[in-house]
């Protein structure tokens, strides 16, 4: 079991949002709880598809135990930090660390001092992280055929055509309607939401792919690619 936190601050402004959670709890709170009305009512549906990024690590227990196909999307950690970073979300490291199963099974060969600044440098903390977990994709991708991988970029460049391959691995019909969706929301004029907006469904796909290229400074990337060092060629080559 994987245990994280990726946090935001919330400004003053948005102090009803904590009195809205508190007494209603988020969007896949309701969700979750309108599935435990119908299982009560005897109506719950076949098929589920859950969406929830923080489950990366229950992948293998998922699989295992519920026999569930799960599709995990990757993207390049220069990427990955760029939006996280952009968005001003800081993951605290010291969860994983308190995981030593997990770090003796796919966080070895980090230098101890990479662990320590973690704990207060963001960039290090999600280096770190996207290293981890694509380690352990790499994994279970070679002997667990309920996994399939999808990379972001390819997404971005191709959505139907990777919506399509998405829906035929979990067994979903690929419908018209779902085809036009999928062109109206990739072909926005914007690669990146506007004001800020974290929920901006309608972007420009194809330009958002190597947005990161331009907008994060060198030294960056090139701090995150070295602490993610050979592990980067299970996905993207030497990129």
């Amino acid at each position: 079991m994987f245990q994280g936190n990726f946090s935001k601050p919330l400004s003053t402004k948005y102090g009803w949002r904590k009195t809205k959670y508190k007494f209603f709890g988020g969007k896949k709170h309701l969700q979750w709880k309108k599935l435990k009305l119908l299982e009560f009512l005897h109506m719950v549906p076949k098929h589920v598809i859950w969406k929830d990024p923080f489950c990366t690590f229950m992948v293998d227990y998922l699989s295992r135990i519920y026999n569930m196909k799960i599709v995990c999307m990757i993207r390049h950690p220069c990427a990955h930090y760029y939006s996280v970073s952009k968005q001003n979300w800081f993951f605290d490291i010291r969860n994983l660390t308190r995981q030593k199963k997990l770090l003796t099974d796919y966080g070895t060969g980090n230098p101890e001092y990479l662990w320590e600044k973690a704990k207060s440098d963001n960039l290090t903390s999600i280096a770190l992280l996207w290293k981890i977990m694509i380690r352990m994709m790499t994994s279970l991708n070679k002997q667990n055929n309920n996994l399939m991988i999808v990379r972001h970029e390819d997404l971005c460049i191709q959505p139907e055509v990777e919506v399509e391959r998405i829906c035929k691995f979990l067994g979903v019909g690929f419908t018209p309607r779902m085809r036009k969706y999928i062109h109206i929301t990739s072909h926005g004029l914007y690669a990146e939401a506007l004001n800020g907006n974290e929920h901006d469904y309608v972007r420009n796909s194809k330009a958002l792919v190597d947005i990161w290229k331009s907008k994060l400074p060198e030294r960056e990337q090139e701090m995150v690619l070295q602490i993610i060092g050979e592990d980067i060629k299970n996905f993207y080559g030497t990129k």
